[in-house]
């Protein structure tokens, strides 16, 4: 929300630069806020990691497992970039669990440290035109 907030802001202050007959300069700033904010602080893979789980914990008996472990709510988080780090941390947190409980999962869970380019190398296949999910 506060990134649409500040974006409307942005473009409201360019349309009002352009009437005065200044250089516009408000899309460049918010373009600047953006990516000190966000981008900076967490890397795009890292980011599009959280997005790679399924195809690390590929069976649904996984997912069921690993999330029956979780008893308390993550705080809130508005931040995408931000909840990475609020995930990993109770990762970390269950890994002796998991290692006692379900120590296959663990090693699966690990492969989240790897290049996402690997991580995601199956599924970057099949996307070919002559790739098949198998």
């Amino acid at each position: 929300m506060i990134c649409g907030w500040r974006a409307g802001l942005a473009a409201a202050a360019a349309v009002r630069e352009e009437s005065a007959g200044i250089a516009p300069r408000a899309l460049a700033d918010y373009g600047r806020w953006w990516k000190e904010t966000y981008i900076e602080k967490c890397p795009h893979d890292a980011y599009l990691m959280n997005f790679a789980l399924p195809y690390v914990l590929d069976t649904e008996e996984d997912l069921n497992f690993l999330f029956s472990l979780i008893k308390e709510p993550l705080a809130p988080c508005w931040n995408p970039y931000g909840a990475i780090g609020l995930i990993g941390g109770l990762m970390q947190k269950l890994a002796p669990e998991i290692q006692a409980r379900q120590p296959g999962l663990l090693q699966k869970l690990g492969r989240m440290q790897l290049p996402m380019t690997e991580v995601l190398a199956r599924a970057t296949r099949a996307c070919g035109p002559e790739g098949e999910l198998q």
